[in-house]
């Protein structure tokens, strides 16, 4: 995939650590909880990221791999409440209506705010299809944008009982001010697939594999899982 160069930068992720390796950085990792729709702990983890940046509303960036019926610039902008000129811009596809190859990484921009002075996220709206559960809303629809958690906190209904119109808080962060004052602009949510491992993606993003761990403040000394998380959502820096 070519990047385009609005997106070239020095990439920071929350990856699988083994214990009891210490993780310093600017938002806790989700790992597992994103698919485990009864957990209720650890709530800053799988409701949302903390608001802990130096404003309390930014430019935000998330991914999207391309899927039916999401695999246009229309439909993905809709689904993901963007605005598509921009999209479209980003990501060097002039035609709103082109099919875009299935799984290619979309780059989608969003507005991203402190909810209730608790989470950062960008908030959609999704019109419920038969059979769908917050499970498949979060992880297959969205991609693990968002967790049943979030969902179920959103919009206080059963998942027995689905609303047509459902709010959907995507997932998404404000640089802190430790990010701010190192040149960081912007955060970007990157969607894991395919266990890729840390240097499959530093690959992708043309960034040095040694300057991963280092960005994620990871103590020396600290052993990584090789292959990241499938439904794992990584931050990542804009500079």
């Amino acid at each position: 995939m070519d990047v385009p160069p609005l997106l070239i930068f020095s990439l920071f992720f929350f990856f699988l650590i083994s214990p009891p390796c210490l993780i310093h950085a600017q938002q806790p990792y989700v790992g597992k909880a994103t698919t485990a729709c009864g957990t209720t702990g650890n709530s800053n983890t799988v409701v949302g990221y903390t608001c802990n940046g130096l404003n309390t509303a930014c430019q935000a960036y998330i991914t999207f791999r391309s899927q039916s019926p999401y695999n246009t610039v229309s439909s993905v902008s809709q689904l993901l409440n963007s605005d598509p000129s921009r999209v479209s811009r980003i990501n060097s596809v002039p035609d709103y209506s082109s099919i875009i190859d299935t799984d290619e990484l979309v780059v989608v921009p969003v507005k991203c705010s402190c909810s209730g002075g608790r989470y950062y996220q960008s908030n959609t709206h999704y019109v419920v299809q038969q059979d769908d559960t917050y499970f498949s809303i979060a992880n297959n629809t969205f991609q693990g944008l968002s967790t049943c958690q979030a969902l179920q906190a959103q919009n206080s209904a059963p998942a027995t009982s689905l609303s047509i119109g459902t709010s959907v808080p995507l997932r998404c962060a404000c640089p802190t001010k430790n990010r701010s004052d190192n040149g960081v602009k912007y955060l970007l949510c990157y969607f894991v697939t395919r266990n890729r491992d840390v240097s499959d993606i530093s690959t992708i993003f043309g960034v040095d594999y040694r300057s991963t761990p280092e960005a994620n403040e990871l103590f020396i000394g600290c052993k990584e899982e090789n292959m990241l998380h499938k439904w794992v959502r990584a931050l990542a820096n804009l500079v």
